[in-house]
């Protein structure tokens, strides 16, 4: 087997028909020809000899050989045929070392080119190539599953066609495909930091303490496991798909992470509504946790930040938290929300004093929610000073700055809360009947419309509530909300 413009040899002997005659000698030369390339060679007094050719087509090919002829001895027909084959991929065997530009390596005894494909089988294979000696090109990539390619510190492999990763890609110097696929995973090892192609990654491990950088917004569809080292994104996002989790053993995102849910699950096949956000800043990890509601489906997006969250007019620095994360929102998505500070985020002697604070950017004035009873991590708003921890429920409202501090003027005022109330067939039910219970038990009705619509007036904010609608003919799920500001959104359909 070769790969097209390979040269190899081929050996030959000419024997006469008939010895009889002298001289018994046959001279001359030998063509080998597959019908479209050939050789010539000359033959010895023995009748043995060789010539190099180079085959071009690729498939299963035919050698023959045809004796010339001499002065003594006519011309030959065309030998029986050999079967050669030309294929445009290199399987790597690994029969003599782990070295890839070995050609002893490789089926074709040649180590593939920039034009040729590269195939790493699961069997027939002695051992794992490593890349280190140079850098490598090639059109398309395979990494079977049960293999793994690694390639060295400073040194890059170049697919321009697809690499399709089903076992393992170590990568302590660089890659780039045209594109990536496979069920395997790619992880970064190197000393020093390292950029990460903005592809979808099935799995992807970040294990290099020096750091690694986003080229392009990066979606992980699998696990993303963070052994060593920080991700920085940039103006990028990392995203965690649906079916995608987290392993995490040190290290974190600098800049913005984002996870999709599906009716409340991180992923459709292990279930799931609890998703910790691995963040921080140069100075620390200070992850966030969201907890969805089974109705959400949509997505969040968190980034921490250092410093005092930016509000008009300013919060003020000495009583507020020197740290703050951002967060947005696709979908619709209801969640509890847990963020974790640092002690050293805290300015002395203010921390007793800390409640949820909000802020919406420059122009917006800040928000303080006031801790309400005792903050176990769960159920109502509050600051857990012992375990440095900011927790609300039912978020349904979640664009803007979430931080901690004293209590800021005003603190958060009353809003209206309006939703729309739907039929199995998604149109508007007319005369259902909302309920709106606060954490005290107490609660207020509104009815829809004839067009499904309701709406509550002079609502509390900074207030959790548990809201239900009730129909006659169709049942509905209860949402609990935390209201920060007016609800828009808070829509029911029926089971």
């Amino acid at each position: 087997t070769t790969l097209p413009g390979q040269s190899f040899t081929v050996s030959f002997s000419a024997v006469p028909s008939n010895t009889s005659n002298s001289p018994t000698a046959m001279t001359g030369n030998v063509q080998v020809s597959d019908g479209v390339n050939s050789c010539t060679g000359a033959i010895n007094g023995s009748g043995a000899g060789s010539c190099s050719i180079t085959l071009n087509t690729t498939g299963s090919r035919t050698l023959t050989a045809t004796y010339q002829g001499d002065g003594n001895f006519n011309a030959s027909p065309a030998s029986t045929g050999v079967g050669h084959t030309v294929t445009n991929t290199a399987t790597w065997t690994g029969a003599t070392s782990a070295n890839w530009a070995t050609a002893g390596n490789w089926n074709t005894q040649l180590a593939p080119g920039s034009s040729n494909d590269v195939d790493i089988p699961t069997s027939g294979v002695t051992n794992n190539p490593t890349i280190s000696a140079a850098g490598v090109n090639m059109n398309n990539l395979t990494v079977a599953s049960g293999r793994t390619l690694t390639i060295n510190s400073g040194l890059s492999l170049t697919a321009t066609g697809l690499c399709t990763i089903s076992g393992t890609m170590s990568v302590a110097g660089s890659f780039s495909c045209g594109t990536l696929s496979g069920s395997g995973g790619v992880s970064f090892t190197g000393a020093a930091a390292q950029n990460i192609p903005a592809f979808t990654y099935n799995n992807l491990t970040i294990n290099n303490a020096s750091g690694t950088n986003l080229s392009g917004n990066t979606t992980v569809n699998g696990v993303l496991t963070l052994t060593s080292g920080n991700v920085t994104t940039g103006a990028n996002t990392l995203t965690v798909a649906t079916g995608g989790s987290v392993a995490r053993t040190s290290g974190h995102v600098i800049g913005n992470m984002r996870k999709d849910f599906v009716n409340g699950n991180i992923s459709p096949d292990a279930p799931s509504a609890v998703f910790a956000f691995p963040v921080g800043t140069v100075t620390g990890y200070s992850p966030v946790t969201a907890n969805a509601t089974a109705a959400s489906t949509g997505s969040l997006t968190v980034a921490a930040f250092d410093g005092t969250a930016p509000a008009t007019p300013a919060i003020p620095n000495a009583t507020t938290l020197n740290r703050y994360w951002q967060v947005t929102k696709t979908g619709t998505v209801t969640a509890g929300m847990t963020f974790q500070y640092l002690d050293g985020d805290v300015d002395a002697g203010t921390e007793p004093n800390y409640r949820l604070l909000r802020s919406y950017g420059p122009g917006v004035q800040s928000l303080s929610f006031p801790n309400v009873g005792a903050c176990l991590g769960a159920g109502s708003t509050c600051v857990d000073t012992a375990a440095n921890t900011i927790f609300q429920d039912g978020v349904v409202a979640f664009d803007g700055f979430w931080t901690a501090g004293a209590a800021t003027s005003p603190t958060a005022a009353n809003v209206g809360i309006s939703g729309r109330v739907l039929d199995t067939q998604g149109r508007g039910l007319a005369h259902a009947r909302v309920q709106m219970t606060n954490q005290n038990g107490n609660f207020v009705y509104a009815m829809t419309n004839p067009f499904g619509y309701y709406r509550f007036e002079d609502v509390a904010s900074g207030q959790t509530y548990v809201v239900n609608a009730v129909s006659k003919r169709y049942q509905f799920t209860p949402r609990t909300i935390t209201v920060a500001d007016a609800l828009t959104d808070v829509d029911f359909v029926a089971q």
